[in-house]
């Protein structure tokens, strides 16, 4: 594994128990962190469909992963890696934007508590 995958997906499990702890404390004033966290969870799996998607599928058996039986069977893998690419991408940008999204939500309620 290279070691700019082993990072990104250990910066991947962080901030998902990162997510998950903050749901667990913050429930009653904001859902974006329990959204975070799911999305940090698909991105993780999305870089695993990224470092291994030129790797190709074994014939037969039971079809785990329909779409890179798709693109395998059309001799277009690297097409699947992009778009393995894309969506690890925008699941970790729309877990970031719910994550800082659910932080400003906690300060507001904490600032309105404070000036009332």
């Amino acid at each position: 594994m290279k070691k700019k995958h082993f990072i990104l997906i250990f910066i991947g499990i962080i901030a998902m128990i990162l997510t998950f702890t903050l749901q667990c404390l913050f429930s009653e004033m904001t859902g974006d962190f329990g959204l975070s966290c799911g999305m940090f969870f698909l991105s993780i799996f999305f870089l695993f469909g990224y470092k291994n998607a030129l790797i190709p599928m074994e014939r037969g058996g039971f079809v785990v992963n329909t779409t890179k039986r798709y693109y395998q069977s059309r001799d277009e893998l690297p097409k699947y890696q992009n778009l393995c690419k894309i969506l690890f991408i925008i699941t970790i940008s729309f877990g970031a934007l719910s994550f800082i999204k659910g932080i400003g939500n906690v300060l507001f309620h904490y600032v309105k508590l404070f000036l009332a």
